[in-house]
This record gives structure tokens, C-alpha cells and sequence, in this order.
């Protein structure tokens, strides 16, 4: 995944629907991989936030698409906070 997504920004742009769709796929992969580092799902909101900032100027953000962005990054919040979390208690015991 991660070596289309370069020739899929050289080919579609940056801001097309298949690179947004490629790299949200990307950062879904890197979410639901129970072997993903704190470091590894910040780089999955990251790219969460770039893509809606994209879908939002693009589609606007009454879009299904920029909603469904917006929730991949609530959900990837949600994910580091409980990593976090998860981390502070395993450090106290």
C-alpha cells in the first residue's frame, strides 16, 4: 500500500478521491493491526487529518465522504488515547 500511494498522488494528484480512498485505506490497515505502534496510529491520524482537510475543501463538509473521514480520525484519537492509557498502566505496575 504504501508504494502506490506516491504513484497515486504523481498520477491522480494529491487531492483525488482514489488517493484519499488509498491513504485512508492505509491508515484503517495501520488501526486495525493489533501489532501497530503508538507511533505507527499517529502516523494513521495524520493521515486521517490531511485527508479531511482535503475532502473538507474539496466535497465540503456536509460530504459522506468527509464525514466518514471525520470519524476515521475521531476513531484514531480514541485509539491513541486507550494506547496511552494502556501504556500509563503497564508502566504503574
Amino acid at each position: 500500500m504504501r508504494e502506490v500511494i506516491p504513484k497515486a498522488r504523481k498520477y491522480f494528484g494529491a487531492d483525488s478521491d482514489i488517493t484519499l480512498r488509498l491513504t485512508s485505506t492505509l491508515g484503517n490497515n495501520i488501526c486495525m493491526n493489533e501489532a501497530s505502534s503508538l507511533d505507527d496510529v499517529a502516523e494513521a491520524e495524520k493521515l486521517f487529518s490531511e485527508n479531511l482537510r482535503k475532502a473538507t475543501r474539496l466535497h465540503g463538509s456536509n460530504h459522506p465522504t468527509t464525514a466518514k473521514l471525520a470519524y476515521q480520525l475521531k476513531s484514531a484519537h480514541k485509539l491513541i488515547a486507550a494506547m496511552r492509557l494502556r501504556d500509563r498502566a503497564r508502566r504503574s505496575n
